[in-house]
């Protein structure tokens, strides 16, 4: 009789550690990311729109944001690949740097949120929070960002605008690529950029699709093809100085 007693405890014992096991992967299934202490983040990137390259790093407050909307989101699994029905294959966004090392590539692509390649269900206004960073940011950075292999070359302007006076060389492009990609810069301005002195452009850049690119500085824009982008005058001063310096030695 106490043997079978103690059968019946054991065996509830049993199902409550089984039933704890079942909640914890069930729990596991429905949370693919686990929910993040701001202070567990080393850092979050964001990728150009090639999802490819890293263009950026989240602010410490824009981090904060970011891992708070994560944690709000309604995420349901199993992870699955029927994502690729429903998106383009683009599968990340942003990636997420724990301090413990552990990397998460996180892609909002409704009505799925992609975590390192697998699509999870996901609420609608939670995927919306997390795409309006990254859709926002390439909407504001509309300087294109160059990359060499596919530009064909750079040109420079004489004073008067108007004449080709010198091709930079390849030493001199990849500088001048470098130092125009980490140009970042606010919405165009066009009004504050047009009410300065007439510009006349200072590089021609042919990218070997055969798309053009008049550039000029007038501090505080750079000028793209005609439109102002307010920019920090210190990233601008070096295109500034290379283009002085060679026609004033000219």
């Amino acid at each position: 009789m106490h043997m079978r007693k103690r059968t019946v405890v054991g065996l509830a014992a049993a199902v409550v550690l089984v039933a704890a096991a079942a909640a914890a992967i069930a729990i596991a299934h429905q949370r693919p990311v686990p929910e993040l202490q701001a202070g567990e983040v080393e850092k979050i990137e964001l990728y150009a729109l090639n999802q490819q390259d890293i263009e950026c790093s989240l602010s410490e407050e824009e981090a904060a944001s970011f891992v708070q909307a994560l944690n709000a989101a309604a995420i349901t699994g199993p992870g699955t690949q029927d994502y690729q029905n429903y998106v383009g294959g683009g599968t990340k966004m942003y990636r997420l740097t724990q301090k413990s090392g552990e990397i998460v590539e996180i892609c909002p692509g409704a009505p799925f949120l992609i975590v390192n390649g697998k699509g999870y269900g996901c609420d609608e206004a939670s995927l919306q929070a997390l795409e309006a960073y990254y859709a926002d940011y390439h909407r504001r950075r509309r300087i294109p960002v160059f990359q060499d292999g596919e530009v064909e070359k750079v040109e420079l302007y004489g004073m008067n605008g108007e004449t080709i006076v010198h091709t930079l060389s390849d030493d001199d492009t990849a500088w001048f690529l470098q130092v125009f990609n980490a140009i970042d810069s606010s919405q165009p301005e066009t009004a504050g950029y047009q009410s300065q002195a007439t510009v006349r452009p200072m590089y021609r850049l042919t990218q070997k699709d055969g798309e053009i690119f008049e550039i000029s500085t007038a501090f505080p824009y750079l000028a793209v093809n005609g439109i102002g982008y307010r920019c920090d005058s210190k990233a601008l001063q070096p295109l500034s100085a290379y283009f002085v310096d060679y026609n004033s030695e000219g």
